[in-house]
């Protein structure tokens, strides 16, 4: 039963000990900064990549399950990098990249609502044209994961279009350095 199920998940969670990430070299802590906010962030998305297992098994317990696993895969990769940016207001981004994998999961708290005619559309920016990384709603109860890194260098977040747009129709309002 689902209930059962879920206590089993969490314990599990609460045992396993995550491999940190190795750092390759440590960028210096942006001016006005405190140091320890990508500590906090990388706790964020931990404490959501567990928010996702539990939610998820009322529903469907296998695809919270894969899910997860895609999730920790990316964070627990030796070449994770994480980065948090700040948006107008007190919302947050945060981006867990990993080359190796060709992957990044990304984050979002108190993004604010927008039209129903509007999303939020992240963009893998490098020396190529910006790709998409795909779509994220404002409330969304688990982070997304972005396949196809590729040669990109920063995540870009712009308001296009409900269902998105091919390319992106305005600069990004807010961009993050991949690792």
């Amino acid at each position: 039963d689902a209930p059962a199920l879920r206590g089993r998940v969490l314990a599990e969670i609460a045992r396993t000990r995550q491999s940190p990430p190795r750092l390759t070299r440590r960028l210096p802590p942006a001016p006005g900064r405190w140091p320890g906010w990508l500590a906090a962030a990388a706790c964020l998305v931990l404490a959501l990549a567990g928010g996702v297992t539990a939610a998820h098994f009322h529903g469907d317990a296998e695809r919270a399950q894969a899910l997860n696993r895609r999730i920790t895969a990316v964070m627990s990769a030796p070449d994770a990098r994480v980065a948090t940016a700040g948006t107008r207001g007190d919302g947050t981004v945060t981006v867990v990249s990993s080359r190796s994998l060709n992957k990044a999961v990304v984050t979002a708290a108190r993004l604010g609502s927008l039209p129903s005619a509007k999303t939020y559309q992240l963009w893998f920016l490098g020396a190529a044209a910006p790709r998409s990384a795909g779509l994220l709603r404002p409330s969304a109860d688990r982070p997304l994961i972005a396949s196809g890194l590729g040669d990109a260098r920063q995540l870009g977040i712009t308001v296009e279009p409900a269902g998105g747009s091919p390319r992106p129709t305005s600069a990004p309002f807010l961009t993050l350095r991949l690792g």
